[in-house]
């Protein structure tokens, strides 16, 4: 039976070494992605009628330039975050044995040996991957990956820029408020201060901003692309805003100005190795909620900022967070309900209204509300300047676990 399981184990260590080496591929790939896109563009502007082509000249002939130039330093920029990469995890051999980054083509010397099988993780099973692909693509990144990649720059903006504060502030000071006034910080100055834990913590610059105010809190992300982004910038970065990065270098449109596709911006503006000092308690967790986090009555507060709606089931997360709250500890929430399993094929995706976990909360958990809004304006990764922005009008609660146990099974 010993044997039995140590396969297993094996098993399950070389299908994360391969999703953490599929995840790698896909940010090395950016560079022939981006320049497939932008060359795309050449094409369709060369075939213009040439009094047509005229009419853009200077213009877009710097345009493209420049977005060439926009591309290679987002590009060197994924290189120094993925040379950091390497032996990530202490305590996990996922990360070693990397492929061999190619620093001219944007490539990796690793092939691809698993043809369409899933790879564990959220953000690598979207979609049908049983789909076959033409042979000269077969080894290239799924186009739902490389939207990660770009989605995890455009992450950078928002969570570790000077740019990017008034969204941190529309989406993190509603959850700050409440966590300042719900869950205090002792009066005492060696007093423990309340647990606090960030599921989905993306990039980890709420985590950050909390422990800076003086929590004791732990970040969770299951995203491998966000793992390696985050610790880039919480493990790795040395100087403040040293590094450039252009999110929107292939956003071709609604641009009122040329120039605000092209916009640059400095990350980070915060260096947490430098600010935080070894007497603060601030640290990531890689894995899946559910299964990570199963000791009862292990934190003061849960924080969850657009996370709800990143289950398969709403109700287990719920009932997780019950059972890892300590007795009378806070839920503090803050997103909207896009529900990103929803019509994704052969994933499962239960789209609950806000009503119905509202009346489950109470109901069935017995938890006890002491502050709700609906209609909290945010936006997300949003290019401030674009001439189309998503804005959710989302929820936000403070939710108090019972003080003593109450027990749900059989509740009607």
């Amino acid at each position: 039976m010993a044997s039995d399981n140590s396969d297993e184990v094996l098993t399950d260590l070389e299908t994360e070494k391969q999703h953490f080496k599929d995840v790698f591929r896909s940010f090395a790939f950016y560079r022939v992605f981006a320049m497939r896109r932008l060359e795309q563009s050449d094409r369709y502007l060369a075939a213009l009628p040439a009094h047509h082509l005229e009419m853009l000249q200077p213009d877009i002939g710097q345009r493209q330039k420049l977005i060439k130039t926009a591309i290679d330093v987002n590009f060197e920029f994924i290189r120094e975050m993925l040379q950091s990469s390497k032996d990530m995890f202490s305590n996990s051999s996922v990360s070693q044995d990397v492929p061999d980054f190619d620093d001219r083509s944007g490539t990796c010397g690793h092939q691809h040996r698993r043809g369409d099988e899933a790879a564990p993780g959220n953000d690598q099973t979207h979609g049908n991957r049983k789909q076959k692909r033409p042979a000269h693509i077969a080894d290239e990144p799924e186009p739902f990956t490389m939207d990660k990649v770009m989605t995890t720059l455009k992450q950078f903006y928002r969570d570790w820029s000077a740019e990017g504060v008034a969204e941190r502030e529309a989406c993190y000071g509603p959850i700050i408020t409440q966590l300042k006034h719900y869950c205090p910080l002792p009066s005492e100055e060696d007093a423990a201060p309340p647990r606090v834990l960030v599921p989905g913590a993306g990039l980890g610059r709420l985590v950050f901003d909390l422990a800076l105010l003086g929590y004791e809190c732990q970040g969770n992300e299951w995203s491998m692309h966000m793992l390696i982004a985050s610790n880039f910038i919480i493990n790795r970065s040395a100087d403040a805003q040293k590094l450039t990065i252009h999110p929107w270098a292939l956003n071709f449109c609604n641009n009122v100005k040329t120039a605000d596709q092209l916009m640059g911006f400095k990350v980070p503006d915060a260096v947490p190795a430098l600010v935080l000092s070894p007497s603060f308690r601030f640290s990531m967790s890689a894995g899946n909620f559910l299964e990570v986090y199963t000791e009862p009555e292990s934190w003061d507060c849960v924080v969850t900022c657009f996370f709800l709606d990143t289950a398969h089931n709403p109700l287990a997360y719920i009932e997780c967070i019950h059972n890892i709250l300590t007795p009378g500890g806070i839920w503090i929430n803050h997103g909207p309900l896009l529900w990103h399993w929803s019509d994704t094929q052969d994933q499962m995706s239960i789209e609950l209204s806000y009503e119905q976990i509202r009346r489950v909360l109470k109901e069935k958990f017995h938890f006890n509300l002491l502050m709700e809004e609906v209609g909290v304006r945010s936006g997300y990764i949003q290019n401030p300047l674009s001439m189309m922005k998503t804005l959710y009008d989302s929820v936000l609660f403070v939710a108090q676990k019972p003080p003593t146990i109450t027990t749900t099974t059989g509740d009607n």
